[in-house]
């Protein structure tokens, strides 16, 4: 089918398929570089693309084997320069002096005076001083600029460096110094604020938090005196006290500043220390301010290279495969030929049915048109087709079938014969050079980024690493795989079209047979599938037998799946270890000293006492409420202290609604907020101003739903379960100098409701009590009630067991007494707490039978599901049930039945899977 003339009216035509704008754009500045790279020489070009593209993975590579950027010090850097002090010279004092201003603009400044005494001791050779400054902070640039500068009172030489993040100041004193020095510095600095949300108080504000000493200190420091002044409406718009803190590695102190002096238009505050400190020690000046104080200014591009500089990588990534997509919808595009076609009663004579295949794209049935035309010129080739045969349409066969069609000669023969073209050039150069090069970049950059923040905690760049290299894979295939027709090619395959409609009307599919010439085109056009179902029946109907020898190199679907679940099954183990809470773990007994929540120290605890109200509710079920009054001792911390509380509001997998009520300081409402962590609910305060010393403080909340349907010795019962604290509350409420003295809960029932129970007990009781130990719940009546109550000091026997369980009250009741959800909850989570030695041991019993059938079979065993299974699934669940039985068991002590027999199952498995492997390994 070729040459020109008017189209047929029998002609169906082929609507080209339009690009949106975008493509078509960018296929044209594509198009336009490959021209513009050919014009001055396309081999040279080419290889420059490619040592681009080679230098930034050699970046990459540098940032992921070769030195760590601003790497932190390290805790050996630390004691070091401690052990080195004596080397360099000494701060017999430092004092800084800051005062606050706001420019008419708004814009904070900060007017800076220091002065160091400075001690040379003899064997130090230096002939001046540097004073290193951060210059970007926040995102701020700090502008430092110096005023004056002194050596013992006299002007000094002063050479200004200025870096990226780092201004320094070296003071040359012209002559080797020794013995003592004064040296003064007077500099600015600007916008040194910045807003910061404040996770203790959940608030925004403005926050100017300097290191008088500075990052690069290092000296070592004896005397140290800081002062900021402010004037009085600045001072009014502190939201805190200001705060100064010393600190070098774990050591730390911090103390709120209180004004020094006072003057009309001024307020100074200051803090004096006179601890010998080692060198990189930190002298820190915070004050907060309400939001708006000051104006921000915008952030530099240093900043916004920050920010993005990681990602960037991922950036490119995305655009180099718009670009790649754009190219292979338009540049890479098949040619047009006539855009309509007739019916073609034959095929090409100089178009094999192979050829015909790879012209079509039928990459799925290629082999068996193939073979079906091998067959047709010679009989000896029934073998070869009744594998492909079988093979065709399989899953088993895709990855195979798709690597034998880019392998066979048809795809270099329709380039020799000008059908396809080639897309190699610089710009595919480029694809295959940026989907190389970027992941490796990323890479590098993540393990920068893994030196300042660690990556079992910040998961994001190992996220956008594993993104980067989903994209290269995506960039490679498009490029790889762009074969676009050439308009001869477009002709020949418009002639293929016109034979499928031949075919399609002449329902040949339903009538041909195996010597039929049309037979491979009808398999062709029939997909690999129904093509099989056609040659199957075209054999039956000649006679030709279908039995072969079964394909060791065809993976069945069986076969695919086995393989599927010795991937997934360890990775899914893995994830569901590092995602979810065994149940047969405990969780953190004390979530809230564990969850390092914003303000979770500081706010001790005296005495606790809580009492419970037992109350019918209208719907037939049972709530409780509960007021707690706790005797609080605060300190004066850098961060606000906040009262938090924890409760177990989920017992046997039951739902109370928990719902906290009020929370009251001094007799005055405060914020909270509320939540869940490690499977409890917790309370935080919201307090947003420092609250040192004592205070009285009061809780109330409501257990909606208290009742609930449990399963005992004795049947099933309905059970109201009051957990009043948690164990371990005893870690968060102490401190170096505040102990809990004293606590106490009770639970008042109402008397009907109280004699209707069965039992009524504390939570966790021990089992050591004797006859002779007072009653660790004690019962008295009043009008209409009868109180439950436990009281214990911390000098009582008994406390060890309040700090160590549950501590709360447990009344049973009949089945269907007040519960309204009735046994499913407890049954749900009773199927829970089994599904760790479920999944552990069903995994382990599948493992060994796996084993087994190669330790069995040995080398007899013939490639299919048998092998698969000895040396795919044997070793992979094998993985599976180790990473299960750490999942399960890991603060087990070893004495428990869910740690002895599967251990002993996980050792036999680990044995069985290795011989499986020597057992079945060719010779």
């Amino acid at each position: 089918m070729s040459g020109g003339g008017a189209v047929p009216d029998d002609a169906v035509r082929l609507e080209p398929r339009r690009q949106t704008p975008l493509y078509r754009w960018l296929s044209a500045q594509l198009l336009r570089f490959e021209a513009r790279s050919r014009a001055r020489g396309s081999r040279a070009a080419r290889w420059g693309m490619r040592a681009i593209w080679t230098a930034v993975a050699l970046v990459g590579l540098l940032l992921l084997v070769g030195p760590v950027v601003n790497a932190p010090l390290e805790l050996d850097d630390y004691y070091s320069s401690a052990e080195d002090a004596g080397e360099s010279w000494i701060a017999r004092s430092f004092a800084a002096d800051y005062e606050v201003q706001r420019t008419g603009d708004g814009r904070l400044e900060l007017e800076v005076e220091e002065r160091v005494q400075a001690f040379f001791p003899d064997g130090v050779d230096l002939d001046g001083i540097e004073r290193t400054l951060v210059t970007e902070l926040h995102g701020h640039d700090l502008r430092p600029e110096l005023v004056e500068a002194t050596l013992d009172g006299s002007p000094a030489d002063v050479t200004v460096a200025d870096s990226a993040t780092r201004t320094t100041f070296a003071i040359a004193a012209g002559e080797r110094l020794g013995g003592d020095h004064d040296v003064l510095l007077r500099y600015t600095l600007h916008d040194v604020a910045a807003d910061v949300y404040d996770e203790s108080t959940g608030r925004w504000q403005q926050t100017l938090d300097w290191d008088a000493l500075g990052a690069e200190w290092a000296q070592g420091t004896l005397d140290k005196r800081i002062s900021v002044t402010l004037p009085r409406d600045l001072d009014d718009a502190l939201l805190r006290q200001p705060r100064a803190s010393l600190a070098w590695l774990l050591l730390s102190t911090d103390v709120a500043l209180e004004p020094d002096s006072e003057t009309v238009d001024a307020v100074t505050y200051s803090a004096t220390n006179d601890q010998t400190m080692p060198p990189y020690a930190s002298f820190r000046l915070a004050l907060n301010f309400a939001p708006g104080t000051f104006a921000m200014p915008p952030h530099t591009p240093l900043y916004w290279v920050m920010v993005v500089g990681p990602f960037l990588p991922l950036l490119v990534s995305g655009a180099v495969l718009l670009l790649a997509l754009a190219a292979r919808a338009v540049a890479w595009a098949d040619a047009r030929g006539r855009l309509w076609y007739v019916a073609q009663y034959g095929p090409q004579p100089d178009v094999s049915p192979a050829l015909a295949s790879h012209l079509w794209g039928g990459w799925r049935v290629a082999a068996l048109v193939r073979a079906i035309a091998a067959y047709q010129r010679d009989r000896s080739a029934r073998p070869k087709l009744l594998r492909e045969l079988h093979r065709a349409g399989r899953v088993g066969d895709v990855a195979a079938a798709r690597l034998r069609f880019r392998a066979a000669p048809e795809r270099r023969e329709q380039r020799q014969r000008g059908l396809r073209r080639s897309t190699a050039g610089v710009v595919r150069d480029g694809f295959l050079g940026a989907a190389v090069a970027l992941p490796v970049l990323q890479i590098g950059l993540a393990r920068q980024l893994s030196h300042q923040m660690p990556l079992s905690v910040y998961w994001w760049p190992l996220a956008i690493v594993a993104a980067t290299a989903i994209l290269s894979v995506v960039v490679i295939a498009i490029a790889t795989s762009a074969f676009p027709l050439t308009r001869r090619g477009a002709f020949a395959r418009e002639h293929l079209l016109g034979l499928r409609q031949y075919i399609e009307q002449a329902r040949t599919a339903e009538q041909t047979t195996l010597r039929d010439p049309l037979l491979p085109y009808v398999v062709l056009f029939a997909g690999a599938r129904d093509g099989r179902r056609i040659v199957e029946r075209a054999l039956d109907d000649a006679g030709v037998p279908r039995t072969a020898a079964s394909d060791p190199t065809l993976l069945t679907g069986g076969r695919l799946a086995i393989r599927a679940v010795a991937i997934l099954a360890p990775l899914v183990a893995i994830l569901l270890a590092n995602t979810v809470a065994s149940p047969t773990v405990e969780t953190a007994d004390d979530s809230i000293f564990d969850a390092d929540l914003a303000g979770d120290y500081g706010a001790f605890v005296r005495a606790f006492d809580a009492t419970g109200e037992l109350i019918p509710t209208a719907d037939g079920g049972l709530a409780v409420e509960v007021e707690e009054r706790l005797e609080m001792v605060v300190e004066d911390r850098h961060e606000v202290p906040q009262l938090l509380r924890e409760w177990r509001d989920r017992p046997d997998g039951s739902r109370q609604e928990l719902e906290v009520t009020t929370v009251e300081v001094d007799g005055a409402e405060v914020p909270f907020e509320t939540g869940r962590r490690h499977g409890k609910a917790y309370l935080r305060t919201e307090l947003a101003d420092d609250w040192p010393g004592e205070h009285d403080v009061v809780v109330r909340y409501r257990l909606a739903d208290a009742a609930a349907a449990i399963r005992t010795a004795d049947g099933w019962r309905d059970a109201v379960t009051w957990t009043a604290l948690t164990p371990d509350w005893d870690w968060n409420w102490s401190g170096v100098d505040v102990d809990v003295e004293r606590v106490s809960f009770a639970l008042r029932v109402p008397q009907d409701i109280a004699a209707d129970a069965e039992a009524v007990e504390p939570l966790d009781a021990p089992s050591w009590t004797s006859e002779d130990d007072p009653p660790l719940l004690e019962a008295t009546e009043d009008d209409d009630a009868v109180v439950y109550r436990t009281a214990l000091a911390a000098d009582d026997d008994q406390w060890f067991w309040l700090s160590q369980g549950m501590a709360g009250v447990q009344l049973r009741f009949d089945e269907g007494a007040f519960s309204s959800d009735g046994r499913g909850p407890w049954i749900r989570h009773a199927l829970w707490q089994a599904t760790p030695p479920i999944l552990t041991v069903g995994t382990g019993v599948v493992a060994l039978a796996a084993a087994l059938i190669g330790v069995f079979g040995g080398r007899r065993l013939r490639p299919g599901l048998g092998r698969d299974a000895a040396r795919w699934l044997a070793p992979a669940l094998a993985v599976t049930q180790l990473v299960l039985f750490v999942w399960m068991t890991a603060d087990a002590s070893g004495e428990e039945w869910f740690f002895i027999w599967p251990g002993v199952l996980l050792l036999a498995n680990l044995a069985a899977a290795v011989w499986s492997l020597v057992a079945t390994r060719k010779r």
